[in-house]
């Protein structure tokens, strides 16, 4: 009886979880992210959430919702990328994410930035953006699994599951950029030789921290 017990509350948990992550619909939650200034629709205020992104347009997501969107457009000159031209509308967005972290680019030097951006690799770059990065520093070939399973995990893929290498609509990069905004960063605790990184308790968020909003 306590086993069917625990069964049913942890299935009543899920559920409830799942009707939390679906309350907001899509056309609500690109409200918020457009009243955010993070995702913004065309020039007639349409959203094409079945469009693609591109992994440059992917990147000036983040960095609206790290709140540095004016250091990107006050950011001139080469980046690290042999494919991101200095003049290229992009290129401020690609530089401040790449020096944050959050993108690394191909070994052959390419940022490939008109590629559509792929399901596991926006989920790594939310997750960089995050810090969660550090949690994997002493794993062996974490990506892409074990950034999708700690993402799961943290809620941001609720409603938002790709298969490895399927391309990211933009109502799914929405879904996945809303669920992380709340979020806990991960911060460094303790210093020295034995580096500690971890959510606090009282954990920031980019909603709070970064772009300043309460919930």
């Amino acid at each position: 009886m306590k086993k069917i017990l625990s069964i049913i509350l942890s299935l009543a948990m899920v559920l409830s979880m799942s009707s939390v992550a679906f309350a907001e619909s899509t056309d609500e939650i690109f409200a918020r992210l457009s009243s955010l200034g993070i995702m913004i629709g065309d020039g007639n205020g349409d959203f094409r959430e079945n469009d693609t992104l591109t992994r440059a347009e992917f990147s000036a997501v983040i960095v609206r919702a790290l709140g540095m969107e004016e250091s990107a457009k006050g950011v001139y000159g080469a980046t690290n990328f042999s494919d991101v031209a200095a003049d290229a509308w992009y290129a401020g967005y690609v530089m401040i994410a790449s020096q944050q972290g959050i993108v690394n680019g191909y070994p052959n030097g390419t940022f490939k930035p008109e590629a559509p951006v792929k399901f596991e690799e926006a989920v790594k770059m939310i997750m960089c953006t995050l810090n969660y990065q550090k949690k994997f520093e002493k794993v062996e070939n974490p990506y892409p699994t074990a950034y999708i399973a700690e993402a799961h995990t943290a809620g941001i893929t609720l409603g938002a599951n790709l298969a490895i290498g399927q391309e990211a609509s933009r109502a799914i990069v929405a879904r996945l950029v809303y669920n992380a905004l709340t979020v806990g960063k991960m911060r460094q605790t303790a210093f020295g030789t034995e580096d500690q990184w971890e959510v606090p308790a009282n954990a920031y968020t980019l909603l709070s921290e970064n772009l300043a909003v309460a919930r």
